[in-house]
């Protein structure tokens, strides 16, 4: 669903997803995400994209990395 709401707002809309507040988001998600965040980059308008934060994995500390 998060894909389908982000692929609705127009191109020239700047966007910043921060993630810090997610308990939990799996690799493939994040993975698609960055992708959209890439693909709406490329379209050459003036409004970045930006993902931050870095959610807490279950089972692993948000220090790790992973």
């Amino acid at each position: 669903k998060i894909l389908d709401t982000l692929e609705a707002l127009p191109p020239s809309r700047p966007v910043e997803l921060d993630l810090t507040g997610l308990r939990h988001l799996d690799h493939a998600c994040r993975t698609a995400l960055d992708n959209w965040a890439e693909q709406h980059n490329a379209t050459g308008q003036d409004s970045p994209v930006r993902v931050t934060g870095t959610p807490a994995l279950a089972g692993r500390s948000a220090a790790s990395g992973e």
